[in-house]
C-alpha cells in the first residue's frame, strides 16, 4: 500500500518569488529554547535544592524541644 500511494504522489519543484508567510526559523525556535531552557533550569535548581531525606530529618530533630531528665 506504501508503494502505490507514494507512486500516486506527484512533486514539482518551481521557483517562486514570493516567500512564504509566517514565522523564520529563529522566531520559532529561540522562545521554544529559551522556555524549555528555562524551565529545565528552574526544575533542576529545584531538585539539587531541596534537602534529602536525612537533612529533613536532621532538622525535625533540630527543632524538637530538649526534654530534661530530671523532674
Amino acid at each position: 500500500m506504501h508503494y502505490t500511494g507514494m507512486l500516486a504522489v506527484g512533486v514539482r519543484v518551481t521557483p517562486s518569488g514570493a516567500e512564504l508567510p509566517g514565522a523564520t526559523t529563529m522566531q520559532f525556535i529561540f522562545p521554544l529554547a529559551v522556555g524549555l531552557g528555562s524551565y529545565l533550569f528552574l526544575t533542576s535548581a529545584f531538585v539539587a535544592l531541596s534537602p534529602s531525606a536525612g537533612e529533613r530529618a536532621a532538622t525535625v530533630s533540630a527543632q524538637r524541644p530538649v526534654e530534661s531528665a530530671t523532674p
